[in-house]
């Protein structure tokens, strides 16, 4: 290693270490009728779903100021029981004002401003694309039209599947060096995406190469490629049990739970298949990310389920969960006998076709 090379990397590291240290500096006012007694700043570990407190303060005179060391990352200030997100960097000054109408306005900081742009783009694809059917259904429901419930339940699968397409194709337009990137993570989809996100972890791991949420997402994109339809499926271990893919033709492994009203609605559906094609060689292993396991049976006992079931109380962060890159539910993938995925996030009536196609002689 050349003398210069030491140089302009001991260099590079002391201006990141001094910059790691500077300050972040948050004020703003507080301008509604109820003032909150007190505001909570959080870091948020977005792929745990898990916050961890950092301080609290109290507004004076309906404003608030503080100043921290904090490394760069994902905050939210909480207060009323609402929150305001923040992408911080160590040397930003950060202007918050939080007013009864108005959205709250966030200033002194671009990469919030990327997760503000984000965040509103997601919930109008939410809203046009899934909240709709969603409230569509909640009218089929009340007035039992089971036809129509069938047609939504369907549509709602397809369109939240276009939802999530719908964000990476804008994640790929976002700034890659943004710490708003690591809010977008908990949506990430693979398969066609793969390469895109590995390039994009390289460029980002150039800028943030010693953080854990670099870390984590890197871990995301390895995860995402290893339950890409093609990959072999993850072990799947129940009770210190490994569960054996060989034993049948085709497995679904579903991922659910007693809480999930669309996974509830395609019970009945994935029984009567499980019925059908059970004895050609079907199987179905039912992965719940319930929190209790009581909920669980009782569900189990309402909807009929005589397929095998099991849940650990530790919902998305249940290390099956975590395997399978679960982030919604219902999810599910279908693997063959040599443990292989050959499809995943099948509507029941997508299910139905392809093992006919794969079990029986009907066409």
């Amino acid at each position: 290693m050349s003398i210069r090379f030491i140089f302009f990397f001991t260099l590079y590291f002391s201006a990141f270490t001094a910059t790691a240290l500077a300050p972040v500096y948050i004020e703003g006012q507080v301008q509604l009728q109820e003032a909150p007694d007190k505001m909570e700043l959080v870091q948020w570990d977005v792929l745990a779903r898990e916050t961890t407190h950092i301080t609290e303060f109290q507004p004076t005179n309906n404003s608030f100021a503080t100043s921290l060391e904090l490394s760069p990352g994902l905050y939210q200030l909480k207060y009323n029981k609402e929150e305001v997100w923040l992408a911080l960097h160590p040397g930003d000054s950060i202007q918050v004002i939080i007013t009864e109408k108005n959205p709250v306005f966030v200033s002194g900081s671009s990469d919030t401003r990327e997760l503000e742009k984000y965040e509103a783009y997601r919930k109008r694809s939410f809203d046009q694309l899934v909240k709709v059917v969603r409230d569509e259904m909640r009218d089929a429901v009340s007035s039992r039209d089971q036809q129509k419930i069938e047609f939504l339940a369907l549509q709602e699968h397809e369109n939240y599947q276009e939802h999530l397409h719908v964000l990476m194709d804008y994640v790929q337009k976002m700034p890659d060096t943004s710490l708003a990137i690591y809010y977008t993570a908990l949506r990430w989809v693979g398969d066609e995406y793969i390469d895109f996100l590995q390039n994009l972890m390289q460029r980002f791991s150039l800028h943030y190469p010693q953080l854990e949420l670099t870390h984590q997402m890197q871990q995301k994109v390895d995860q995402l490629a290893k339950v890409a339809i093609g990959a072999k499926a993850p072990e799947v271990l129940l009770n210190d049990t490994l569960y054996d893919f060989s034993k049948g033709t085709l497995t679904l492994v579903e991922f659910w739970a007693s809480w999930c009203m669309p996974c509830r609605r395609a019970n009945p559906h994935l029984k009567e298949l499980y019925e059908s094609y059970h004895p050609k060689g079907f199987n179905l292993l039912g992965i719940s990310l319930d929190y209790k396991a009581s909920a669980m049976e009782k569900a189990v006992v309402a909807d009929g389920i005589s397929w095998p079931v099991f849940t650990d109380e530790k919902v998305y962060n249940s290390p099956l969960a975590q395997a399978y890159n679960i982030s919604a539910i219902p999810s599910n993938f279908l693997i063959n006998s040599d443990g292989v995925i050959v499809a995943k996030n099948l509507h029941w009536k997508k299910l139905d076709g392809l093992l006919r196609k794969q079990l029986t002689s009907e066409r």
